[in-house]
C-alpha cells in the first residue's frame, strides 16, 4: 500500500463528541462511546483512505524523519511551592538549575507546572544557571502555569476550566485543567497543550470522581483542539499510575484507565517510592521517542520531561 502523507490542519476541523449517552459519577459527566480515541483524529481530511492503515498509523509512518526541527520536548514539574519557594525561597535556585541542567542537551519547547504560584522565579532561576531560551508564560489558576518556548512558537488561543474540586477529607479548593493551542514554526503544526493538577485525596478524583474527572479532562480536549493537532497532556494528576501491590504493581488506576481508553498514555514516574506515577504524559497524534526522569530540585516530586516527534 502506498503510504499516505499527514495533511497538518487544513481548515482546522473541530473533532467531534462522540458520547455514548451515558452519564458517570456524581457531577453526571458525560461518557464517550468505546471506540472514540483522539488518534482517531490525527488527519481532518475527509479525503484520506481510511483502509488498512488509522490515521494516528499513517501519520506516525510519514513523520519518522529523525529531524531535531520535528521535536518537541516537554516538561511536567511539581514545585512543591509553601516548602520550595515560600519557606525555602528557592533554595539557591535548586528548581530552575534543575530545569537548566536538563535543557543543555536538547532546550525545552513546552512546560507544565503544579503548585507554582509565580512561574518567573525558577525559570529566571533556570536563565542564570545557563538555560539560554526565552519562554512565554500563561499563569493559570489554582497556582498552575504553562510556559511555551518562544522562537518556536506563535500563540493561536488558549483557556481551561474547572473539573472537579477537592473532597471534605482534604479541602483546599477547585482543580483546573488549562491548555494553549500554538502554531509550531519549524514543522507548520498545530500543537493542543494541556497542564492539569488534580484533586486531593490522592485516589479520588476529588467531588467528580475519577472516571468523571478523565472525561471531563476529554471533552476539554475535544472541544478546543482540532483534527490533526499534535495533542499533549501532562501534569500532576494526584491519581497513582498504577496500583500498588505485594511485589509490585495491582494494575492501572481507574482515571489513568479510563483516559488511556481514549488518549494514550506515554509516561510516569516507575520508581514505587517517588511518588507513584501521580506526573503523567499524554499524546495523540505525535510519535513518543523517550521520556526521562529528572532530579526533584528541591521539590517532592522528580520533574519529568519527554521528547515527542511531530
Amino acid at each position: 500500500m502506498t503510504d499516505v502523507s499527514f495533511t497538518a490542519n487544513a481548515g482546522d476541523v473541530p473533532i467531534p463528541w462522540e458520547s455514548s449517552g451515558e452519564k458517570v459519577g456524581p457531577c453526571n459527566v458525560d461518557k464517550p462511546k468505546a471506540g472514540w480515541h483522539l488518534n482517531n483524529f490525527c488527519s481532518p481530511s475527509a479525503e484520506v483512505p481510511t483502509s488498512k492503515f488509522s490515521h494516528a498509523e499513517r501519520f506516525l509512518r510519514s513523520s519518522s524523519n529523525n529531524d531535531d526541527s520535528s521535536q518537541l520536548k516537554v516538561l511536567t514539574y511539581n514545585l512543591f511551592w509553601w516548602n520550595l519557594f515560600e519557606k525555602g525561597k528557592g533554595e539557591n535556585g535548586a528548581a530552575g538549575k534543575n530545569i537548566a541542567a536538563s535543557a543543555k542537551e536538547k532546550p525545552f519547547d513546552l512546560m507544565g507546572f503544579q503548585e507554582c504560584e509565580d512561574v518567573a522565579w525558577p525559570l529566571r532561576d533556570a536563565k542564570e544557571a545557563g538555560m539560554a531560551d526565552e519562554f512565554t508564560t500563561i499563569i493559570n489558576n489554582h497556582a498552575t502555569a504553562i510556559a511555551y518556548r518562544t522562537a518556536v512558537f506563535e500563540e493561536i488561543s488558549r483557556g481551561g476550566m474547572d473539573v472537579t474540586e477537592d473532597g471534605p477529607s482534604q479541602h483546599y479548593g477547585s482543580r483546573g485543567a488549562y491548555w494553549v493551542r500554538l502554531h509550531h514554526k519549524p514543522t507548520g503544526r498545530k500543537v493542543f497543550f494541556m497542564n492539569h493538577h488534580g484533586p486531593t485525596p490522592i485516589n479520588t478524583g476529588g467531588t467528580c470522581g475519577q472516571e468523571g474527572v478523565a472525561y471531563k479532562l476529554l471533552k476539554i480536549i475535544a472541544d478546543n483542539a482540532k483534527q490533526g493537532d499534535a495533542m499533549i497532556l501532562v501534569g500532576d494528576f494526584n491519581i497513582l499510575w498504577l496500583n500498588p501491590a505485594p511485589g509490585g504493581f495491582g494494575g492501572w488506576q481507574d482515571e489513568h484507565a479510563f483516559l488511556d481508553c481514549h488518549f494514550k498514555h506515554d509516561f510516569a514516574n516507575p520508581t514505587i517510592e517517588d511518588m507513584w506515577g501521580l506526573d503523567n504524559f499524554y499524546s495523540a497524534c505525535v510519535k513518543p521517542v523517550n521520556g526521562t526522569v529528572m532530579d526533584k530540585g528541591g521539590s517532592d516530586h522528580n520533574a519529568l520531561s519527554f521528547i515527542y516527534e511531530i
